[in-house]
């Protein structure tokens, strides 16, 4: 059975896919990540307090379809499983990240606008 998706004022509103609700996505998901559902509430708070956007490039979120919890210091680098060391980000980005720390993330992605814009910009 589907639960009734409604936007309170101020709040983003959910776009999900169509296999659950945005209450039950989030506790599937802390399920996953935590081992408990019991971290839904603050998953979805913290997901409101992006705006329902990707932490890193700011892109609308679609809950079940293109997003996923981003280890902010990635657990190959000693970060922690902790509410307060995840972001939700595009799947598409989190590939991209893997294992960096944000600002090598954005180092990287800083090299390949410059890299091109130098090939689309028109020799002398």
């Amino acid at each position: 059975m589907f639960h009734a998706l409604v936007s309170e004022e101020n709040k983003p509103s959910y776009t999900v896919s169509n296999q659950l609700c945005a209450d039950c996505y989030f506790r599937k998901v802390s399920y996953a990540h935590f081992g408990t559902k019991n971290h839904w509430r603050q998953l979805k708070d913290l997901f409101e307090s992006q705006n329902g956007r990707c932490a890193l490039s700011g892109v609308s979120l679609t809950l079940g379809v293109d997003v996923e919890l981003d280890h902010i210091k990635p657990s190959s680098r000693e970060g922690t499983d902790s509410l307060d060391n995840v972001q939700w980000v595009l799947c598409v980005v989190n590939r991209m990240k893997d294992h960096m720390l944000e600002s090598e993330f954005f180092g990287l992605v800083e090299k390949l606008y410059h890299t091109m814009k130098e090939r689309n910009t028109p020799s002398a």
